[in-house]
């Protein structure tokens, strides 16, 4: 089974489950500045409302890689 982390804090959230191998997602609004962690995230977001899009993102990702491998 696969597990996605989602959260606001680009360290305590993001990197921590990336460097874990946790997909993530990183909800930051269009005010805050990006930094570099947002290559660390799986998907980026700025609205919860944007969650469910993110999630098929990532899934469709996982099922183009486990069909090539």
């Amino acid at each position: 089974s696969e597990m996605i982390y989602v959260g606001d804090d680009p360290v305590l959230d993001i990197e921590a489950a990336a460097q874990l191998g946790i997909h993530t997602i990183w909800i930051t609004p269009n005010d805050k500045p990006q930094t570099k962690i947002h290559d660390s995230a799986s998907e980026v977001i700025s609205s919860i409302d944007e969650l469910p899009e993110a999630v098929s993102a990532i899934s469709a990702k996982l099922s183009s890689n486990s069909a090539a491998g």
